[in-house]
């Protein structure tokens, strides 16, 4: 299938699933994930209506900004804080932020550079090793302290569920994360606001959008297989 009849099968998906959480198609940010994707696919999803698209590595960032052509990028693997400095033009959002030294960095350059870095926190609701995301008990020390900064503002949450053989089992991570977002909302913050819940990917997306995510990060279902090795 092409990228185009690809994208017109995810919407009919997303609007399904969507549904049973009461968003429509209009609520939803579709993410297409761009990691190792050549310019002609993607020149197909923008063509074909896609505004958002995620990148995993602060140098394919870099590489692939101006073909992106006013699409709106967002940093969606783990970041460093030695690469904050290299997004500071035309990045829409990081999804990854996880701890007060990336905080602390993003506020620092953003006072440098005269500008407003906007991100999302990064929720490991499972407690995986080796995976980013602060945990929940350790959340709202992390929200209290982007509180303290004046070049961050904080959009919403983002998690990445276990990949788990059925989709299904998944849900309880996803419930969790929405009641999480939920809670959070009730709080009234100056740097901080819940407009985002950003989760699901190609495995699992349709059962997080019933679940309540307003944003998913797709790739391979997308663009399909993609060569891993390079």
């Amino acid at each position: 299938m092409s990228v185009k009849e690809n994208l017109d099968d995810i919407q009919d998906r997303v609007i399904r699933s969507a549904e049973k959480f009461g968003h429509s198609w209009e609520d939803i940010h579709l993410v297409a994930v761009t990691k190792f994707v050549d310019e002609d696919r993607i020149r197909q999803a923008l063509d074909w209506g896609v505004k958002e698209v995620g990148e995993n590595q602060v140098q394919e960032i870099e590489r692939k900004m101006a073909f992106f052509q006013g699409a709106q990028v967002h940093m969606i693997g783990q970041l460093q804080s030695n690469k904050v400095r290299k997004l500071t033009h035309g990045l829409t959002l990081i999804q990854s932020v996880d701890r007060k030294s990336l905080l602390k960095e993003m506020n620092r350059i953003g006072q440098r550079e005269n500008m407003i870095f906007k991100g999302l926190i990064q929720v490991n609701n499972a407690k995986e090793e080796g995976k980013g995301g602060v945990y929940k008990e350790d959340l709202s020390e992390l929200l209290d302290y982007v509180e303290t900064l004046d070049h961050v503002k904080i959009e919403g949450l983002m998690n990445i569920a276990p990949f788990l053989d059925d989709p299904e089992e998944v849900r309880p991570y996803f419930r969790d994360m929405r009641n999480l977002f939920e809670k959070i909302s009730q709080i009234s913050y100056n740097q901080i606001k819940m407009n985002i819940l950003s989760m699901g990917m190609t495995h699992d997306y349709e059962v997080a959008l019933e679940e309540g995510a307003n944003m998913v990060r797709i790739g391979r279902a997308i663009f399909g297989e993609r060569d891993y090795s390079k």
